[in-house]
Formats: structure tokens, C-alpha cells, sequence
């Protein structure tokens, strides 16, 4: 098993917009019901906020790191990482579970 974990927040120097912010959040939630292989999706806002915190979390699990590439490359999966680009920093971590 393969997991991989994504940190989102507000890049920096861009304006919060709730309403963008939910509907890219929403967009990202999504595609664990649309993508084929995800084993486990999950997305949460950050309840701890602090200085060095992230303002959500994606966990994820795939059977293996072929399966992870495929979600990866996955149309949906690029529409959303293209429209949320703009708005989010993000880091992302994979490893064997």
C-alpha cells in the first residue's frame, strides 16, 4: 500500500475568498468518489491553525505506486491541481504503509 498525504494552505500574497476556497476544497474532495483506485480518500481543514500549519490535509491510499501515478495523471486529478494552483501552496508526501 502506498499513502499519500497533501498539505494545502492560502498561498500567501493571495486573498482569502471563502466561497473560491470551499468550491477548490470541494473540487479536491471529489475526486476520491470519480478517480478509479483510490483504496482510502479523505480531505480536513486544519482545527489546530497555527504559524507553521497547513490549512488542510489530504490522505489518500493506493494499492501501489502504479496506481498512484495513475491518479496522478488522471484528467480530473489535473483539472483540479490547474484550478487550485492559483490559490493553494501545497506538499505532498508518498510512502509504503
Amino acid at each position: 500500500m502506498i499513502k499519500h498525504i497533501v498539505l494545502f494552505r492560502r498561498k500567501a500574497d493571495v486573498a482569502e475568498d471563502e466561497g473560491l476556497e470551499s468550491s477548490l476544497v470541494g473540487k479536491l474532495a471529489g475526486l476520491g468518489d470519480q478517480v478509479p483506485g483510490i483504496l482510502h480518500y479523505r480531505i480536513a481543514a486544519n482545527e489546530q491553525a497555527g504559524p507553521i500549519g497547513w490549512d488542510y490535509v489530504l490522505e489518500s491510499r493506493f494499492q501501489d505506486a502504479a496506481v498512484l501515478q495513475s491518479y496522478l495523471k488522471h484528467p480530473l486529478h489535473r483539472a483540479a491541481v490547474k484550478e487550485a494552483a492559483p490559490y493553494f501552496d501545497w506538499a505532498s508526501v508518498d510512502f509504503t504503509e
